[in-house]
């Protein structure tokens, strides 16, 4: 629609990068008729000619102008005629929309026409909008998902890397790739969705005040008064749309979905500022992009056993008071809900029947998505969002009988898990899991036997210490997990000794490591002082140091942190034919502590070979003892990349070896 030669006017905004064309990005939300402009041109000269410039590129007032880059392909070139063709998407809808644009030579007039062709519409079925869906993870396999999780942690880097362990919920929390250290949710979801997720997937309140702080200092606002409303929640729906947009599968791809989890419960006074931003974020991106999952408990009072309705009644009036309306109810119970129960929750929560999901006790926590599936949860979701369900799922069903093979397995296998937090078992979720994941593969039933370490310690008189030693010895295998402090030390070094002396399979994970290099220091070596400065600032043969480019002063967010390559430095071993023969791995950091290099060469003339070093060749992340079934340990968490129809090869090789298959 020509204004003038270098003026145009469209009813939503959108952009190409590679083909030069700007719009504006208002967001305010209506579908009034924008100004836009052309500019830069260069990309699309006729042949024969040098790149021309058609207009005047100062776009002025629209400098938030949305740019999106969109794959171009040109079907006419010619030294009169240059045409473009493409397909896009607007910012506030998801139909994919085929574009040509057609440029004269010498000549500033430019033709779009738009098509909505079957090819789009079968792409935009397929890729069923960019934006954020708030809905159930599991039961969307042809859907590139992302998922995020919003916190009201408030430390000062927004992270939760000063919680204690049992604060956090696992040690150490999860680490994503770049670092980022974050809520044990997020491991779930990546185990579960098979994505790799990273800081800024948990938004926390510290992270968004801190943001906004910034942009105020800067003078992003302007000399405004900055307030939560409009700024906070602002910042809020803002970071959800940049981590809906960003691949977190691998593929390069942007999501189709993303998922967010808000957590804490309706009326919370810190979560008051998440809730009103997706109150208005509904508005932004449109209703039909968006699927409201309220989770309430169902409880059982009496002996009667009734299941009662009454709180999640008054939690979805008290959300609906805050301006959002749920779409799913997914009601927590002991067992199934019952009908009469489903349709009072219904009638009174302003919602279908069908869209009252009942998340009862299952076998095993894998069952659940055949739960949902069977509940027409996806339906319902699809119904929401506009997209259509295929009438096959065969990754559910490949799902559903790794569900089913958990639930038959009977033989048992004994993990003793010798940490310093075993007193909340979530602590060490990641870890569980890894086990699991192998255990599975193993075709066997795991079963983990807790032993605090400080059961263990010779030093200590501990009332339960004969018992720890008693499931120590019954166990086929022994597993050292990370930590931090003094506290359990020494029965962590007890527990590697006896595994190394009695040929029991062991597997020592971050401190794990240092606690078995200690040990063979002190037992093997002759090196009876040997001790990690962490523990002993003094200590005359420090075994395990402090890593020179660590702060001393600044404990949070200062550690090596993140993925980090670890080169094999030998042609054949136990853990490198569990990685399948690679060069090297990729596996996640968390630590302030390592081998002392100093040592390395005697340490290892003696049997225990570092087999993995980083890129340097100089710090130790792979250790494994000569002529011993499986004695290993990684500076690395490998646990973080375990995956249920994938486990972890540290893992996998602790359970292959207390089964007695052959690594």
């Amino acid at each position: 629609h020509k204004k003038t030669d270098t003026e145009f006017m469209w009813r939503t905004p959108w952009s190409v990068r590679n083909v030069g064309l700007w719009t504006p990005s208002t967001g305010d939300g209506d579908n009034t008729w924008h100004d836009a402009y052309i500019g830069g041109w260069q990309t699309i000269a006729p042949t024969g000619g040098p790149p021309q410039k058609y207009a005047n590129a100062d776009i002025g007032q629209h400098t938030e102008a949305t740019l999106m880059p969109w794959d171009t392909v040109i079907v006419a070139d010619t030294p009169e005629r240059v045409s473009a063709k493409f397909s896009v998407r607007t910012v506030r809808t998801p139909f994919w929309i085929e574009k040509v644009v057609t440029l004269e030579a010498n000549s500033p007039v430019l033709t779009i026409t738009d098509t909505l062709t079957n090819e789009a519409e079968e792409q935009s079925e397929a890729q069923w909008g960019q934006h954020v869906a708030l809905g159930d993870p599991f039961l969307t396999p042809n859907c590139r998902l992302d998922m995020a999780e919003a916190d009201f942690f408030v430390p000062g880097g927004g992270d939760s890397t000063r919680l204690q362990d049992n604060q956090s919920g696992s040690w150490p929390d999860a680490v994503g790739n770049d670092g980022g250290e974050v809520d044990l949710d997020l491991g779930n979801y990546e185990r579960f969705l098979d994505i790799a997720l990273g800081r800024d997937n948990n938004i926390t309140t510290g992270k968004v005040y801190a943001n906004v702080i910034e942009k105020e200092r800067r003078g992003d606002y302007l000399g405004k008064t900055v307030q939560v409303v409009p700024h906070i929640t602002n910042e809020i729906q803002d970071w959800i749309v940049r981590v809906a947009n960003v691949c977190s599968d691998g593929s390069g791809e942007t999501p189709d979905a993303c998922i967010i989890e808000l957590g804490g419960t309706v009326g919370d006074i810190e979560s008051a500022p998440f809730i009103e931003a997706l109150r208005q974020f509904q508005f932004r991106v449109g209703q039909n992009n968006v699927c409201f999952v309220h989770v309430s408990l169902v409880p059982v009072m009496g002996p009667v056993g009734e299941q009662k309705t009454k709180p999640t009644q008054h939690t979805v009036k008290e959300l609906r008071g805050l301006g959002i309306i749920p779409d799913i109810l997914v009601c927590r119970s002991e067992k199934p809900l019952e009908a009469d129960t489903r349709a009072k929750l219904a009638a009174f929560c302003h919602v279908d029947e069908e869209a009252v999901v009942s998340a009862h006790d299952v076998s095993n926590l894998y069952q659940i998505p055949s739960s949902f599936y069977e509940q027409s949860v996806l339906r319902k979701v699809s119904q929401q969002l506009g997209f259509e369900v295929p009438d096959e799922l065969p990754f559910l069903d490949e799902w559903q009988r790794m569900a089913d093979k958990i639930d038959t397995l009977s033989e048992e296998v004994h993990i003793a898990m010798v940490g310093k937090y075993t007193g909340l078992s979530d602590s060490y979720l990641s870890v569980i899991k890894a086990l699991q994941h192998s255990a599975l593969a193993v075709d066997r039933k795991l079963v983990i036997d807790w032993i605090e370490s400080t059961d263990l310690d010779p030093n200590e008189n501990s009332e339960k210490q004969d018992e720890a030693w008693e499931l120590l010895k019954a166990a086929d295998g022994i597993l050292v997990p990370g930590g931090f402090g003094i506290r359990g030390i020494e029965g962590k070094i007890a527990a590697a000794h006896y595994a190394r002396t009695n040929n029991v399979p062991y597997l020592g994970v971050c401190l794990g490591l240092q606690t078995a290099t200690i040990e063979f220091c002190r037992n093997v070596l002759g090196l009876e002082n040997a001790n990690s400065t962490e523990f002993d600032e003094n200590t005359p043969t420090p075994a395990v140091i402090f890593m020179p480019e660590i702060s001393k002063t600044h404990m949070g967010g200062t550690m090596r942190l993140g993925t980090k390559p670890t080169p094999f430095l030998v042609d054949d071993c136990k853990i490198r034919r569990l990685y399948g023969g690679a060069d090297h791995v990729d596996e996640r950091h968390r630590h302030r502590y390592e081998v002392n290099p100093e040592l390395i060469e005697q340490i290892e003339a003696a049997g225990l070979v570092y087999v993995g070093k980083d890129e340097t060749g100089l710090r130790c992340e792979i250790m494994e003892l000569n002529d011993h079934p499986y004695f290993v340990g990684t500076q690395y968490h490998p646990e973080f990349k375990s995956r249920p129809n994938r486990p972890s090869p540290p893992f996998l090789g602790l359970l292959k070896a207390a089964v007695g298959l052959p690594i």
